[in-house]
């Protein structure tokens, strides 16, 4: 039985002109990140390439790191989220070829998004502040994976939160690095690996060994 998503507001049938115009800023900026960098991109080319002005930009964003938020936010924060309920969906004991199948249904959908990867990673590496918050963002993700953290008894919990937000940082590391062709055994190997990686680590096995310690 898939896992029902957290409560969401119902998004309105017409967006208002505000929202068309913040959204208009954002896919504006997407491109421009995407076709000259993150730093390269300026106000000006935004705003030029949205058609609006400077200060219709800073009604509705204060930096490029806000605009980024907004496209993330907007573009595939929900599919982040099905993405993550589809695990938990497996139990709180996934079997292998459960764990192979959603890692590949992962995969793909960090190779469909590949521009924004591109796109975040040029802003951690100029933006030193984004670091934390978005290795906070991947360890808040396993609350919505009730299943998983079913397994552990409280006192267990930080360092099993700690280490399934760590899954999702290799897994996300490893999709950056198959989206630029840098992989030296390619897609399969990638899946083969990551699959024995998450499956050691979710094993009913894995429960008693960590007992023992």
């Amino acid at each position: 039985m898939r896992t029902p998503l957290p409560p969401q507001k119902k998004q309105r049938a017409l967006a208002s002109p505000r929202q068309k115009t913040r959204a208009k800023i954002a896919q504006a900026a997407r491109t421009e990140f995407l076709e000259v960098g993150y730093e390269a991109a300026s106000v000006d080319s935004i705003v030029r390439r949205a058609g609006v002005s400077r200060a219709t930009y800073y009604i509705h964003f204060t930096n490029k790191v806000e605009v980024l938020i907004e496209i993330w936010h907007t573009s595939i924060d929900d599919e982040i989220l099905n993405i993550i309920s589809d695990f938990d969906a497996l139990g709180a004991y996934p079997t292998r070829t459960g764990l192979h199948e959603w890692i590949e249904k992962a995969v793909s959908f960090w190779e469909k998004s590949a521009d924004l990867v591109e796109i975040t990673e040029q802003v951690i590496a100029l933006e030193p502040q984004m670091t934390r918050p978005w290795i906070e963002r991947n360890i808040q993700a396993v609350d919505a994976m009730p299943s998983y953290l079913s397994r552990f008894t409280p006192e267990q919990l930080p360092v099993a939160r700690m280490r399934m937000g760590m899954m999702l940082l290799q897994l996300d590391r490893m999709c950056f690095i198959l989206n630029r062709g840098e992989l030296p055994h390619g897609r399969t190997v990638l899946l083969e690996a990551l699959t024995d990686i998450w499956w050691d680590c979710l094993k009913p096995e894995s429960d008693e060994l960590r007992k023992d310690h």
